[in-house]
């Protein structure tokens, strides 16, 4: 009986996503995209955007929020100790980004969240492949800058890079404060190119910064 229940839920809902137009499904899931940081909530932020991938597979706003979804359970799962699950969620997430380039998606967000998964990479072994992939992830943000000046996201994430690469590979919170200064002008001056366009990032720059001036205070 419970089992008849959760299939009928499930297609209850597969359903309603159906029926609904793909504004309407992110005007319901966006809002509350960022409301909790863990595991079970980017699973299920995943099998939305999943989902709503395959019915708007022209539309590389859900492979993008999948993406960073992937990107962010990574990181859980890492923590936890399941490196095959980490490394097969950052395998998802890339081949999401590469099929969001070529269908045309946002092209600087989209090399953001790129950078974001080399960074990932690091997480297996960071003596083997720090070197690589923080300079990967460094070159490819770099290239976001390069095609939107005003985008705050990138320079976030190569200063977050930048502070937390150890001090010989040319890392530490005064490597890190130009490019996350620059970051925190452009969040305070950041207009999203939709209302369903990428807009987070401040809060946690927020959150890096008060870390570091606190820090450097004593």
């Amino acid at each position: 009986m419970i089992r008849f229940i959760l299939l009928f839920a499930l297609i209850t809902w597969s359903l309603a996503v159906n029926a609904q137009t793909l504004e309407e499904s992110l005007a319901s899931y966006l809002p509350t995209y960022h409301a909790a940081d863990n595991a079970e909530h980017w699973h299920t932020q995943i099998e939305r955007f999943a989902e709503l991938r395959r019915i708007h597979d022209d539309s590389w706003l859900p492979m993008y929020y999948e993406g960073l979804a992937r990107f962010n359970v990574s990181y859980e799962l890492h923590n936890a100790g399941y490196g095959k699950q980490r490394d097969a969620q950052l395998d998802t997430a890339q081949a999401l980004v590469n099929k969001a380039l070529e269908i045309g998606g946002d092209t600087t967000e989209l090399y953001v969240l790129q950078g974001l998964i080399y960074q990932g990479r690091i997480w297996k072994n960071p003596m083997m492949y720090g070197g690589k992939y923080s300079n990967k992830s460094i070159h490819i943000l770099k290239k976001a800058i390069a095609r939107d000046a005003q985008n705050p996201r990138a320079p976030h994430m190569i200063g977050q890079l930048q502070y937390h690469l150890p001090a010989f590979m040319g890392g530490g919170a005064e490597a890190a404060m130009p490019m996350l200064e620059r970051a925190e002008a452009l969040y305070a001056g950041f207009e999203p190119a939709g209302p369903y366009a990428p807009n987070w990032g401040s809060q946690d720059l927020k959150g890096l910064l008060h870390e570091i001036r606190q820090a450097s205070d004593h």
